[in-house]
């Protein structure tokens, strides 16, 4: 999934990066969810 112009590496790169990017977002939200999931359901039976 690489969009390469004449360039080519410069483009490949980056998108390669944004994916990562994306990815990592995706994990720590995922983690933080599930990390305040205790706190918030024993806030709830307070």
């Amino acid at each position: 999934m690489l969009l390469l112009k004449e360039d080519g590496k410069p483009q490949a790169m980056y998108l390669s990066s944004v994916g990562i990017y994306l990815l990592a977002l995706g994990y720590i939200r995922q983690v933080g969810a599930i990390a305040s999931y205790p706190a918030y359901s024993i806030a709830r039976k307070a």
